[in-house]
């Protein structure tokens, strides 16, 4: 991680990394990172952000980001990972830092270097097996670049219930006036929604929201995104700017099934002051599947001190 801004190249693109403290899951519901992308999406449009590729990864974010100064390009970063962590505390009833600081970033300033970072970081879900393909993925925005309801039907007014009509126009009128959708208004959006709509909703949310800049991505692949893609699908990329340890993330994505089927809501759980007797019920049903100590520790927001050192 960069202890300094010396590194920053204005005008140029950049590898931005915000990993959270003790590499704790921060990312356990489709609100989190709705609320994620609406904020980074409202302050982009505020700050002039440009950005080429972003992941959404259980415990980190990475993004390809180019701003014209870095005033705009620090004070953007600083209001997304401070907003978020408050609305996130708030939410979670939970204190304290949320995201290492300062945040990690490193500049890419010549095509093949944009390329690979662009390529790591799409790719970054299926090097840590959250999926299959990039496009696979709602949290890296690639499947939205043809269509506004990758993962679900498409809307048709007419059939919609009246819950999901409501939805939609309060949705528009946020979206009007430059309002994330914070976890009150998320909660709102969704209430009394079936699975199908709330699927429906999901997808227009974020490809209303949706701040890659396709075209700025398909610069570095002879003007065309469907190259990029095919591009991006076979070559995993590359980065050695900014250390990253791998882990297979699908462990989290287990642990989350076993968590909902514990009965523990996730949209508002908070590990840190859950009961240690729950704590050490959900860790044994972590590890009797085979999930790593490290992983669990990650999950359920317990330092190694908790845990015996061990």
């Amino acid at each position: 991680m960069s202890k300094d801004y010396r590194n920053y190249l204005p005008g140029q693109a950049h590898h931005v990394y915000c990993k959270a403290v003790n590499g704790y899951v921060i990312f356990y519901s489709s609100r989190d990172c709705i609320y994620f992308l609406t904020l980074y999406y409202h302050l982009a449009r505020r700050y002039g952000i440009v950005t080429r590729a972003v992941s959404i990864m259980p415990n980190h974010v990475h993004s390809n980001q180019q701003a014209l100064s870095e005033e705009s390009f620090m004070n953007f970063n600083r209001d997304l990972t401070r907003d978020f962590a408050r609305e996130y505390n708030k939410e979670h009833r939970r204190k304290g830092r949320l995201f290492l600081k300062p945040f990690g970033f490193a500049p890419k300033t010549v095509g093949k270097k944009i390329r690979d970072n662009i390529s790591y970081i799409v790719n970054n879900p299926v090097a840590g097996k959250l999926s299959g393909t990039i496009d696979g993925y709602r949290w890296n925005l690639m499947a939205y670049r043809n269509s506004n309801h990758p993962f679900s039907e498409k809307i048709v007014l007419r059939k919609a219930s009246m819950g999901l009509r409501r939805s939609l126009a309060l949705l528009q009128y946020f979206y009007d006036n430059g309002i994330p959708l914070d976890y009150n208004r998320l909660r709102f959006l969704f209430k009394g929604l079936g699975s199908k709509e709330t699927a429906q909703l999901t997808d227009r949310i974020i490809s209303m929201h949706n701040f890659l800049d396709y075209d700025a991505v398909a610069e570095y692949y002879q003007g065309d995104i469907e190259n990029a893609v095919v591009s991006i699908s076979l070559n995993s990329g590359s980065e050695h700017d900014i250390p990253e340890d791998y882990e297979d993330y699908s462990k989290y994505k287990m642990m989350l099934q076993k968590t909902k089927a514990s009965g523990i809501d996730l949209k508002q759980c908070n590990f840190e002051t859950m009961p240690a007797d729950h704590l050490a019920r959900l860790a044994e049903i972590f590890s009797s599947a085979g999930i790593p100590i490290k992983q669990i520790r990650k999950f359920l927001h317990l330092k190694m001190e908790d845990r015996g050192g061990k």
